[in-house]
């Protein structure tokens, strides 16, 4: 994971990234179970449910090239942007399209999931929710005031989901 970070903080390539692995793994014993290509790190994340999903961004911010427009149009089809009317991709030396910009999503539910999985980190996360309460007068967290009482209150779907 360490390797994808320096990556992206770098902005190597993933020929760099190779090099940098196998470089690295040329220093290890043999029978080392270090990672030596930037697809088998990818791969190992996606197995973990840490992927990230890529979506093709206006250059201004306008829009993003994914779903539909209000008018039910596919934004994905689209080569430029409808409000500013941009380009979505710059030409590469080679002549390939190459987005202009690109927002990586990554779900939160895929890793929320993950995070649950572990009985430790589950009991950190509920804590407020579970916790008893020793004295009624005594704030000792923003979940003990009295606008936090009213919004739980007044929006029950936070507390269904809450207690899902």
């Amino acid at each position: 994971m360490d390797v994808m970070k320096i990556k992206v903080e770098t902005k190597s390539t993933v020929k760099a990234v190779n090099d940098y692995l196998q470089y690295t793994a040329s220093m290890l014993p043999h029978g080392h179970r270090l990672l030596t290509t930037h697809h088998k790190v990818r791969c190992i994340l996606k197995d973990l449910g840490l992927s990230y999903i890529k979506i093709h961004a206006c250059r201004y911010d306008c829009v993003l090239f994914w779903g539909k427009d209000p008018e039910g149009n596919d934004l994905g089809d689209l080569d430029a942007c409808p409000v500013c009317h941009t380009d979505r991709y710059k030409l590469t030396p080679a002549g390939n399209r190459k987005p202009v910009k690109v927002l990586r999503y990554f779900p939160l539910r895929d890793r929320l999931e993950r995070l649950y999985m572990s009985s430790h980190k589950t009991k950190a996360m509920r804590w407020h929710a579970d916790r008893e309460l020793h004295d009624e007068d005594t704030l000792i967290h923003p979940a003990d005031g009295e606008t936090w009482k009213h919004i739980d209150g007044s929006f029950l779907i936070l507390r269904q989901r809450s207690e899902m």
